[in-house]
């Protein structure tokens, strides 16, 4: 994500697996952008006094891939909003940056399932989903894919925007 400079009021857009950050302390100042990244770990952008007002455009993390040509993962969801701040005080983000989906997974009989099939992915994401090995005869099946997780922006205890995470693809055999 490239810098972004125009005059206008304070921006702030969220991507999936990406933040970048744009605001201004004046309608004459130039727009400052800031970027983010995916950290699996709350983020904080403090704005300074005079922003008056906050775009955020959020996208959730992808769902993951079925296992033995299972299915793709859905897309995130997308929201865009716009909020006014009041300008006396410093505001302080947290950007919640939300992750992709594990993707599915196949038994292997008398082995521990791996972690991406065992854990959930960070900020409410799903966990990939076991499939089934190859048992007398009958063709194994793959699990199907983790959610993704959702993507979201707080001021303070007040959720701004969230955009949830798209839907795991089902297995496959």
């Amino acid at each position: 994500m490239g810098a972004h400079v125009r005059r206008s009021a304070c921006r702030v857009v969220v991507l999936a697996l990406g933040v970048m950050v744009a605001f201004a302390a004046s309608a004459r100042a130039d727009t400052t952008v800031k970027n983010f990244g995916f950290t699996g770990n709350v983020q904080s952008l403090t704005l300074p006094r005079g922003v008056s007002s906050v775009t955020l455009r959020v996208e959730g993390g992808s769902g993951g891939q079925g296992a033995l040509g299972g299915g793709a993962g859905g897309a995130g969801a997308a929201v865009t909003a716009t909020f006014s701040l009041p300008t006396a005080d410093a505001h302080t983000l947290q950007i919640y940056v939300g992750g992709a989906g594990a993707n599915g997974c196949v038994a292997v009989a008398g082995q521990t399932a791996p972690p991406e099939c065992s854990t959930g992915v960070y900020h409410d994401g799903g966990v990939g989903a076991m499939g089934y090995p190859d048992y007398g005869g009958d063709p194994p099946v793959g699990g199907g894919g983790g959610g993704g997780s959702a993507s979201s922006v707080y001021l303070g205890s007040i959720g701004l925007v969230t955009a949830g995470g798209g839907g795991g693809g089902g297995g496959g055999r």
